[in-house]
């Protein structure tokens, strides 16, 4: 179905980008870890909020960098932005 294409798309990336099985566990756990902080930065909590948002990010950007040896999805989002945005 040519709606699902981009669903499809995503899952093949996210499937090459996140092989290793301990990765996947780093990001089981710094995925929530980031969400919760966010919540917590909008309830007031903040010093534990940015805390969790932090260490979240972190877990994740372990697991690509000395496990996977690529880079995070939203580090590769924000060089294609600055890309477009200086016109390269």
């Amino acid at each position: 179905m040519k709606i699902l294409r981009p669903f499809t798309r995503y899952i093949k990336n996210y499937r090459s980008r996140h092989r290793n099985n301990l990765n996947l566990i780093l990001h089981l756990i710094g995925v929530p870890e980031t969400v919760i902080g966010l919540v917590q930065l909008l309830t007031g909590r903040w010093r534990m909020g940015i805390f969790n948002i932090f260490f979240g990010f972190f877990l994740q950007w372990f697991g690509h960098n000395f496990i996977e040896h690529n880079e995070m999805g939203e580090l590769v989002g924000i060089k294609k932005v600055l890309s477009k945005i200086k016109g390269t």
